[in-house]
């Protein structure tokens, strides 16, 4: 006789992601909002836009051309 051992079935669900957007599988049973992604879960905790990240620099690579 074979014993097979069976995982148990999880019961996957899917959500998006309030930051980034993408769609990701998750089996708890409360939502969670943000992907596992680090960025996104730093970004929705602090509430941290674009433009007041520390390497935000949109003007870096502008250059000024002399006439």
């Amino acid at each position: 006789m074979e014993n097979k051992t069976k995982l148990p079935s999880l019961n996957w669900k899917q959500t998006t992601c309030e930051v980034c957007g993408n769609e990701f599988d998750y089996f708890k049973s409360k939502r969670p909002r943000v992907c596992k992604n680090g960025d996104c879960e730093y970004k929705f905790h602090y509430k941290i836009d674009q433009k007041s990240w520390a390497s935000y620099q949109p003007t870096l690579f502008d250059t000024k051309e002399k006439s």
